[in-house]
């Protein structure tokens, strides 16, 4: 195992998953793509940000078991949420909450700013946690 750091939450998605991927041993991307049945160029280009990552959680969950991530771990949710962040969409799993999605636009409305009060966020907060 390699002892690259692994970049941090502002990181793009593509360095992110290339510094596990680089974690994982001295092997070139060839290498890695062969064994795991990757596409060399797409990945490739993910990596470097010139494509983004799989569009369904099935094909993210493929990336991150050749990665080595556990499913249901809190690694496992942080890489297939990075990689919907990455798209600009909410996963799935959160996107289906009806709570959820009617208290987004409290998040967006904080984010630029506006005027939010307390309890607003308290409730997304909540809602968040218990999906």
């Amino acid at each position: 195992m390699s002892t690259e750091p692994i970049p941090g939450r502002d990181q793009p998605f593509g360095e992110y998953f290339k510094a596990l991927r680089r974690n994982l041993g001295p092997m070139t991307m060839r290498e890695f793509c062969s064994i795991h049945n990757l596409d060399h160029g797409n990945l490739s280009k993910m990596e470097r940000g010139l494509l983004p990552p799989p569009r369904t959680t099935e094909k993210i969950s493929v990336l991150a078991v050749a990665v080595g991530l556990k499913p249901e771990t809190p690694e496992w949710q942080d890489f297939v949420d990075r990689a919907y962040a990455s798209r600009g969409e909410i996963p799935p799993d959160l996107a289906t909450e009806e709570a959820i999605v009617n208290r987004l636009p409290v998040l967006f409305r904080s984010l630029r700013g506006g005027p939010v009060t307390e309890e607003e966020v308290r409730l997304l907060m909540q809602l968040i946690r218990n999906s």
